[in-house]
């Protein structure tokens, strides 16, 4: 005879907390490759200017250019 499973109270039991666990892992790793991107910018600047300026310009896009 099988023996019913039971879940303590500290077990993630309900699809809410796992999504929410779930959703401020993905925010931890967005905002660590931004970060990365970001102290990455002043290299790229002195060692291909063009390639710095497109950065800056692609992550300030969205500050002035609003969606319609």
């Amino acid at each position: 005879m099988a023996t019913p499973v039971t879940r303590g109270a500290s077990q993630l039991t309900t699809g809410v907390e796992r999504h929410v666990v779930r959703r401020g892992i993905a925010a931890v790793g967005l905002v660590s490759v931004a970060l990365i991107h970001l102290l990455d910018v002043p290299g790229k600047f002195d060692e291909l200017p063009y390639v710095g300026c497109s950065l800056s310009g692609s992550s300030s896009r969205p500050c002035f250019w609003p969606r319609r």
